[in-house]
């Protein structure tokens, strides 16, 4: 994936094949990011994984990076560079939207320098969309501790 945000090296890497959405990812994706595709779409769903980042790309049709944070909140220079890593992806597989995810144990005031990077990348571009999560709230195969224990046909 050149271009991508799995460029980088990487400690552990793990690329997936193409298989359905678990109905917990398909609730993820709908309620806790507010994506409304239509059933049909998580039939296929890729993850590439990449140390504590992740790229998912549903139905051919939704791109989403997740980036977990521990401690610290990420830069504004990581937002920004992964946001332009994005819209490229996005836009040259020819993919309908964008989504950054933040997953973090507590979201802090210190996460407003980077939704501020990831607006001004972004601009008027409704096609991507900032996320930022609680660790807790993800689906256990985008969770980094199950990286090595899920099935992926």
């Amino acid at each position: 994936m050149p271009g991508s945000m799995l460029e980088q090296p990487a400690q552990r890497s793990i690329a997936a094949v193409a298989s359905p959405a678990s109905p917990d990812l398909q609730r993820f994706v709908r309620s806790t990011l507010g994506c409304k595709c239509p059933d049909d779409v998580f039939q296929s769903v890729t993850i590439d994984r990449c140390d504590h980042q992740m790229r998912l790309v549903i139905g051919n049709r939704l791109l989403i990076y997740v980036m977990e944070t521990t401690l610290e909140p990420p830069s504004a220079k990581t937002v920004s560079r992964l946001v332009e890593q994005g819209l490229a992806d996005r836009n040259s597989q020819r993919l309908n939207r964008f989504r950054l995810v933040v997953a973090c144990p507590q979201p802090s005031p210190g996460l407003a320098s980077a939704k501020a990077a990831f607006a001004a990348v972004v601009g008027d571009d409704d096609r991507a969309h900032l996320h930022v999560v609680s660790t807790d709230e993800l689906p256990a195969e985008l969770r980094p501790s199950t990286l090595t224990s899920i099935d992926f046909r």
